[in-house]
C-alpha cells in the first residue's frame, strides 16, 4: 500500500493529513515570532504530534474496547500537553510559551479534522428533527451534524484568541484556549451519539469539567506571577550538536516503535509516525553537517520517501529467518591539512597568498557484528554494532611558512551502530558513530550520525543518497552525496557512482551469504587546496542463518 493510496483511501485520512500539515505550518510560522530555534521547535512539534497520536489510542475515558484506527482527540490533548511540558523543560524552552505557540495551530488542525469526521460519518450526533439535521451514514435517521458544530466553534475560538487574548504574557493564550475548548466540547457532547452517561454526564464531559477547574486554578495562581513574554531570541541555547542528537534519538525511537507495533497502528497512523521520524532525522543531520550538499539532499530525501519505503508490505518471502552478520573492513588513503600560508604578490602585482599543506595518511580497520531479522511481510530489519581503530600519520610537508605544527601520529578509535530497514525496492539505514576522530589533522571526541536511503533494488537501476558530516572523512570515509547504480543479473552485483561533496564509486559482489564491498571516495576540498582527500575501502561480510 503506497502513501498516496493511504491518504486517499477515505475522506477521514485525507482531511486528517491536511489537518496535520496545516497545524505544523502554523506552528512553524509562529515559532519565528517567539524566538525559538527552528531545530528545537521541530523536535517539540515531533514530540507533540507523536505523543498525541499515541495518546489518542490509549486514553479512552469511557473504558470501552476500541477498534483499530479509532482515536479520541481528548486523549491526544491530555498526553500531548504532558509530553510538551516535559520536552520544553528538557530543551530549556519556556513551557508556557511553547503551549501558547501550539494553541491556535492545534485548534485549526482540529477544525479541519472534523470535516473528515463529518464526511466519513464518524463521531455522529444524536437524532434530531431540526432542518439542518443530516442523514446518518448507517440509517435514514437524521442526526445533529455535531462535527460541523465543533468545527465552527473552533474557528470562532481561534478568532477570539487572535483578536481578544493578548500574547504579551506567557500562558494566557493556552489557558484561554483550554477553557474555550472545554466549553465547546462539553456542549457538543450533549448531542453526541453513542455515549454512556454517568450521573447525567459522559466520561468526556466529566474529564473536561476537571480540566476546566485545573485551568482556572492555574490562571488564578499565575495571575500575579505571569511575566511578560520573553522577546524574540532570549533563550538559554543548548549546544547545537546535543540538540541535534536529541532530535535524532527521538526520531529513531519513533521509527522503531512504529515498525514494531504491528497491527496496533493502522497504515495511516504508521505513515504519520514514520513521516515524523524521517523529518526529525533529516533536520538533525542537516544541522550537524553544515554545507550546501546536506541541505540539498535533505530536500531530495524528503520525509515521505522514508515513510513510503517503510510502509511497503510486499510478501516476497514470508518465511521467518534470523541471520547473524559478521564482517570487517579496512580504509586507507591520503588527505591534505592546511598548516600555514605565505603572503605576497602575483605576477601582476596584486596581493595574493599560497597555502602550506601537509599530506596525511589515515589507516583504519573496522569489525562489526549484527542480527538480521526477516519480518512476516518479507521485509528485513538489521541491527549492527561496530568498532574501529587506526592511526593518522604525517607523510610530508610543503615548503613554506608553518603556523600550525602538524602532529606526526594521531590515534583513532571508537564504536557505533546502525539500524536498517530493508524492502525489496530499497532500504533506509540510520547509523551513529562515537569516539576519537581526526578532522583536519586534529584529534577530537565526537559523535556523528549518518543516513543512507536507497531506492530501486528490485530494478536494474537504483538511486542512493547519503547524509554525513564531511569533517570526519579521514576517519569514517563518509560525506554527503547522491548516486545512481546498476544491479546485475546472476548474484545481483551492484555498481554505483555518486557526486556531492565529492565523488565516489562502489562495487558490491554478493555470493551465497558472503559479500565483498570495494569502494573509492574522493572529497572535494576548499579553494586553498585544504581538505582534499582520497580514500579506498575494502569490506567483507558473512551472513550465518540462525533460525529458519
Amino acid at each position: 500500500m503506497t502513501v498516496l493510496r493511504i491518504l486517499l483511501s477515505s475522506p477521514y485520512n485525507t482531511f486528517l493529513a491536511a489537518a496535520i500539515l496545516l497545524g505544523l505550518f502554523l506552528a512553524m510560522r509562529d515559532a519565528r515570532g517567539r524566538g525559538i530555534p527552528r531545530r528545537d521547535w521541530a523536535l517539540l512539534l515531533g514530540v507533540a504530534l507523536a505523543s498525541g497520536l499515541f495518546g489518542s489510542k490509549l486514553v479512552f475515558l469511557d473504558f470501552r474496547p476500541i477498534s483499530p484506527g479509532e482515536k479520541t482527540i481528548v486523549g491526544a490533548l491530555l498526553v500531548g500537553i504532558v509530553a510538551v511540558l516535559a520536552a520544553a523543560r528538557a530543551l530549556r524552552i519556556g513551557a508556557w510559551r511553547a503551549l501558547d505557540g501550539l494553541s491556535v495551530p492545534t485548534l485549526a488542525a482540529m477544525a479541519v479534522g472534523r470535516i473528515g469526521c463529518f464526511l466519513a460519518g464518524c463521531c455522529a450526533g444524536t437524532e434530531t428533527v431540526l432542518p439542518w439535521g443530516v442523514r446518518s451514514a448507517n440509517s435514514d435517521v437524521h442526526v445533529h451534524p455535531v462535527q460541523l458544530y465543533e468545527m465552527a466553534a473552533d474557528l470562532v475560538l481561534i478568532g477570539v484568541l487572535r483578536r481578544r487574548v493578548p500574547a504579551r504574557r506567557d500562558g494566557v493564550r493556552f489557558v484561554a484556549a483550554g477553557l474555550g475548548y472545554a466549553v465547546i466540547r462539553i456542549g457538543t457532547e450533549s448531542v453526541r451519539g453513542g455515549r454512556e452517561h454517568y450521573a447525567g454526564f459522559t466520561a468526556v464531559q466529566w474529564s473536561l469539567f476537571l480540566l476546566a477547574v485545573v485551568l482556572v486554578a492555574i490562571a488564578i495562581s499565575r495571575s500575579r506571577t505571569m511575566v511578560d513574554a520573553a522577546p524574540a531570541g532570549t533563550r538559554v541555547p543548548l549546544r547545537a550538536r546535543s540538540s541535534a542528537l536529541a532530535v535524532l534519538g527521538v526520531a529513531s525511537g519513533l521509527a522503531i516503535i512504529s515498525i514494531g507495533t504491528g497491527a496496533w497502528l493502522v497504515p495511516f497512523e504508521r505513515l504519520t509516525v514514520l513521516a515524523i521520524a524521517s523529518a526529525l532525522t533529516v533536520t538533525a543531520l542537516a544541522a550537524m553537517s553544515p554545507g550546501w550538499a546536506p541541505r540539498v539532499l535533505s530536500l531530495l530525501l524528503a520525509p515521505q520517501a522514508g515513510a513510503y519505503l517503510m510502509m511497503q508490505q510486499v510478501p516476497v518471502d514470508s518465511t521467518p529467518r534470523r541471520e547473524l552478520l559478521v564482517g570487517a573492513a579496512m580504509r586507507g588513503g591520503a588527505y591534505d591539512q592546511l598548516i600555514g600560508r605565505e603572503y605576497g604578490t602575483d605576477c601582476d602585482g596584486a596581493a595574493s597568498s599560497w597555502p602550506t599543506l601537509a599530506s596525511r595518511k589515515p589507516e583504519v580497520t573496522e569489525a562489526h557484528i549484527g542480527i538480521r531479522e526477516r519480518l512476516a511481510s518479507g521485509n528485513h530489519v538489521t541491527v549492527e554494532a561496530r568498532s574501529f581503530n587506526g592511526t593518522d600519520r604525517l607523510q610530508s610537508i610543503d615548503s613554506g611558512p608553518v603556523s600550525v605544527v602538524p602532529v606526526p601520529r594521531l590515534g583513532i578509535s571508537g564504536y557505533g551502530g546502525s539500524f536498517e530497514y530493508e524492502h525489496p525496492s530499497g532500504s533506509v539505514r540510520l547509523g551513529l558513530a562515537s569516539g576519537t576522530f581526526v578532522s583536519a589533522g586534529e584529534r577530537s571526541r565526537a559523535t556523528t550520525p549518518t543516513l543512507l536511503m536507497r531506492f530501486g533494488d528490485d530494478r536494474r537501476w537504483f538511486f542512493q543518497g547519503n547524509l554525513a558530516d564531511r569533517r570526519y572523512f579521514p576517519t569514517l570515509g563518509e560525506f554527503s552525496y547522491l548516486g545512481v547504480g546498476f544491479t546485475g543479473g546472476r548474484g545481483r552485483p551492484r555498481l554505483m557512482f555518486g557526486v556531492g561533496e565529492g565523488g565516489m564509486g562502489q562495487l558490491v559482489l554478493p555470493y551465497r551469504g558472503f559479500e565483498l564491498d570495494v569502494g573509492f571516495r574522493s572529497l572535494t576540498g576548499r579553494e586553498d587546496g585544504s581538505g582534499t582527500g582520497d580514500l579506498w575501502t575494502v569490506g567483507v561480510r558473512q551472513a550465518i542463518t540462525l533460525k529458519r
